[in-house]
């Protein structure tokens, strides 16, 4: 047997026991973006990515095809995604913020053939989920027994699973297929379900299939309701902990000690830090905490030094680029050599313009880099920064001789 095969066999054993899913797949057809229906075999099997916030459930015994668009059209800026996993996670953070709305779309395969070969699809063919907010993540089974069945009203369940075990959703009688999956340390998961009233939901361990929690919820149409599994941690003795993303990735959170999701308020409990947003975590005080932050591609890994810190102490971390283009994790500090200049924000104007004044009247030379890719050669500049963030502001001054100076500081910009 060719090595190549062997090593795929043996790697794929390894990965049944991983949550992370992934089939292989040669090269695919070159898309053609015509506005067709997609050619399926022009498709990659995604990998499963373990740190999405996306759960799909596929219970067909086929694969499926998922889309963010309801037509499945071959165009540039349609995503898809072709699994045959039970499980499968996403991420919907590329999506938008806390602000915006994603919707997605499920085909089988066998299903997508046919539209190809017949010019469209049967009525019922395409299934559709509900809204999710990108940031929140969600879960979603688009063949499940309500998906298939005539159930026209439907309400919104949001689960906070504190517990330390991957649970299944499950609406009215406990041998249905789950409508949804729900990761360990996942907070805000919407999911829809059955608004039929008052009637039982179960939640099974994934794993095991035993059963963790019965309640009743009573579901109207359009209203949602609020599930609890585990208990929520919350120290007694409060430090914080704030980590500003100044780079072009998403990270998740966890503590490097238990592994354990961090949980960020300003994300409404997510683990994640969003791209260009900042996260705040409260952690123990007096105790050793590391953060550890993963990026959601799963290939990058920063963590913080080890903190003990008082009581009511605020820690606070940059993610950021070096000079050399790669990812660091720095502590925050107001600069080096800052008496070179101050700095003050202009409380007349509107949004974020700063006064920037160089101590140093005597130079001959000034020049102002503000980390926004804005610069300046005035002496005191009035300068905007268009966006929340920490940006590193740097000045350099010469005198008439050539002496020269520099100064930078890192300023948090509400």
């Amino acid at each position: 047997m060719n090595s190549r095969i062997v090593w795929l066999l043996l790697f794929s054993v390894f990965l049944a026991g991983c949550e992370l899913q992934v089939d292989f797949l040669d090269s695919p057809s070159e898309r053609q973006y015509d506005g067709s229906i997609i050619n399926p075999d022009a498709l990659y099997r995604n990998w499963s990515n373990e740190q999405g916030n996306l759960t799909l459930i596929n219970n067909t015994g086929e694969t499926l095809i998922v889309s963010t668009d309801k037509t499945f059209r071959d165009d540039y800026d349609v995503d898809f995604y072709k699994f045959s996993s039970f499980s499968f996670r996403l991420d919907m953070r590329d999506y938008g913020g806390s602000l915006d709305l994603v919707r997605f779309y499920a085909v089988t395969l066998s299903d997508l053939e046919y539209a190809r070969a017949h010019g469209g699809f049967q009525q019922g063919m395409v299934r559709e989920s509900i809204s999710f907010i990108p940031t929140e993540g969600g879960t979603w089974n688009p063949y499940s027994e309500l998906s298939s069945s005539k159930q026209k009203d439907t309400g919104v369940l949001v689960i906070n699973n504190y517990s330390s075990n991957i649970i299944k959703v499950v609406v009215k009688d406990i041998n249905n297929q789950p409508e949804g999956q729900v990761n360990r340390g996942e907070t805000n998961v919407r999911l829809r379900v059955p608004a039929d009233g008052l009637y039982p939901l179960y939640i099974l361990d994934a794993e095991t299939l035993e059963l963790v929690k019965m309640v009743e919820i009573a579901i109207a149409k359009n209203s949602v309701e609020y599930i609890n599994v585990g208990e929520k941690y919350t120290p007694l003795y409060q430090a914080k902990v704030e980590i500003f993303n100044n780079s072009d990735l998403h990270f998740n959170a966890y503590n490097h000690y238990t592994r354990a999701p961090m949980s960020n308020e300003n994300c409404n409990g997510c683990s994640t830090v969003i791209k260009g947003q900042s996260g705040s975590f409260v952690v123990d005080a007096a105790v050793d905490v590391q953060i550890m932050l993963e990026s959601t591609s799963g290939n990058i890994f920063l963590q913080t030094d080890v903190m003990n810190l008082a009581q009511g102490a605020t820690r606070k971390w940059i993610i950021q680029r070096n000079a050399d283009g790669n990812l660091e994790l720095v502590a925050y500090q107001n600069g080096s050599n800052s008496g070179l200049f101050s700095y003050q924000k202009q409380q007349s104007l509107s949004g974020n313009w700063y006064q920037f004044n160089a101590n140093n009247v005597d130079a001959a030379y000034y020049y102002w880099d503000f980390g926004d890719g804005d610069y300046s050669f005035q002496q005191n500049p009035v300068h905007q920064f268009r966006q929340a963030g920490v940006y590193r502001v740097e000045l350099s001054i010469s005198d008439s001789r050539g002496n020269a100076s520099t100064a930078y500081m890192n300023i948090l910009v509400p």
